[in-house]
């Protein structure tokens, strides 16, 4: 619908058409039979009446040329017909996968920018149709549209992009943690040996983030400065991180060996004598002891298991910082036997709790 109408454009015509003509009505001349109107003398010529013939249906006879403008904005009739809702999740419910998604928003950005190609002006004989009002009517549905499907593709980019700065997060943090015990020890050393097994796949992980924000930005969406950012700064505060690691390494391994080294040796040796106390514990008060019932051996033996996995675990950490000072861990065969020994019993009750079960 173009306004104001044609009819009010030819009608706009015909009244200045008639105005000129009757400006000569008040121009007269004498002739030899008197006064005489110039209008009287110029409404009898013939070229002129066909001339004021042809003002007259000038503009209706652009009706035509008009309505093909107007055909070519029904193309996108959609984006304000069709329920973007309804279709969205129809298309969403269907699983499509992300490239789908991807082909739907870049189509949509297509619909977009041929939108935005439209001329703002459409000259048509001697008049213009000013199509700013339609055109920026169906910029905003088409952007409307496309921000509905992109949606979808940020919300996996954010998520990666929030997994990534957590990790880095909760690395940083333990970095900052005083290490005093073993425990600790072992902890900060296992999680710089983590830190260079990732350096080596981080482009894995940054790389598909870069990319689909990438993407984002290409397809002209309005994005959070502060998600910009992190995105343009993961590459820079995970070297920060990386050089940070480097710093604490060199405090435990250098600075502070002497002491944790001192400390090692003094918790290998306490831990001899618990795992001795532990094993003469295990014979005398153990699920295996001669004459205990059956219901209290079930007991004795979670009770061991849970003794058990303490104290396997306290080994196990002395070993690794053992080895990580070029130490040979000491043996601890007592307790290597203990736990062979109470293996075999939880598959001996377990087949008792099972049958009377």
């Amino acid at each position: 619908v173009s306004e104001p109408p044609l009819s009010a454009a030819q009608e706009a015509v015909n009244q200045v058409a008639s105005a000129i003509m009757d400006i000569s009505n008040g121009v007269t001349w004498w002739t030899s039979e008197g006064s005489e109107t110039f209008h009287s003398t110029i409404s009898e010529e013939p070229y002129l009446n066909n001339l004021m013939q042809q003002l007259f249906s000038v503009i209706q006879n652009l009706q035509k040329a008009v309505d093909r403008h107007i055909f070519h904005f029904k193309l996108y009739d959609f984006l304000w017909k069709d329920d973007m809702h309804t279709q969205f999740y129809e298309f969403i419910s269907a699983d499509p996968g992300t490239r789908a998604i991807k082909r739907e928003v870049e189509r949509l950005l297509n619909i977009e920018q041929k939108v935005l190609d439209i001329p703002l002006v459409l000259p048509v004989g001697p008049i213009c149709l000013h199509t700013s009002p339609i055109r920026d009517a169906l910029h905003g549905f088409s952007i409307a549209w496309k921000t509905k499907y992109a949606q979808v593709l940020h919300e996996d980019a954010k998520k990666m992009l929030d997994n990534a700065i957590l990790y880095r997060s909760n690395v940083l943090n333990r970095l900052s943690l005083d290490v005093k015990t073993l425990d600790q020890l072992n902890s900060a050393l296992n999680l710089l040996q983590e830190l260079q097994d990732m350096e080596n796949k981080i482009d894995d992980i940054y790389l598909p983030i870069e990319t689909m924000y990438e993407n984002l930005r290409e397809y002209k969406l309005r994005l959070p400065r502060n998600e910009v950012q992190e995105v343009e700064q993961l590459r820079e505060k995970w070297q920060e991180l990386i050089e940070l690691s480097e710093q604490v390494r060199y405090k435990l391994l250098k600075e502070q060996r002497g002491a944790f080294e001192q400390e090692l040796d003094k918790q290998v040796k306490n831990f001899v004598v618990e795992v001795i106390q532990f094993r003469n514990s295990f014979d005398a008060q153990g699920p295996a002891v001669p004459g205990v019932r059956p219901e209290e051996a079930v007991m004795r033996l979670r009770d061991f298991q849970e003794r058990f996995a303490l104290y396997d675990a306290k080994r196990r950490t002395l070993d690794s910082v053992s080895r990580l000072f070029g130490i040979v861990p000491k043996p601890f065969p007592e307790l290597d036997k203990t736990g062979e020994e109470l293996d075999l019993l939880g598959l001996l009750y377990g087949l008792f709790q099972k049958f009377i079960a």
